[in-house]
């Protein structure tokens, strides 16, 4: 089930659960729990990181061959090929 919410409402109702955490915990709790967070964002995010290898990534791109075709109704085909865009025509 799906609630709507106009801009505003969503804004009060947001701005509500903030002071209600706000009134339940003290400044020290919130704190910490912003760090946490705040290094377990930053842990997940460098583990994602670090199995980029943009050059790698780019070499496969480079070599991998897609070929797209379209057929027109009066019975021709265009066929393009990537990475070097060759271009085939059948009639």
């Amino acid at each position: 089930m799906y609630v709507l919410f106009t801009r505003g409402q969503h804004k009060n109702k947001l701005w509500s659960e903030v002071e209600s955490v706000v009134d339940s915990h003290s400044p020290n709790q919130i704190m910490y729990s912003l760090l946490i967070t705040a290094r377990e964002s930053a842990y997940n995010l460098k583990d994602k990181t670090s199995n980029i290898d943009i050059k790698k990534d780019a070499e496969k791109l480079r070599y991998s061959s897609v070929c797209l075709c379209v057929c027109l109704p009066a019975h021709v085909c265009v066929c393009v090929q990537t990475p070097t865009l060759n271009v085939l025509f059948i009639v």
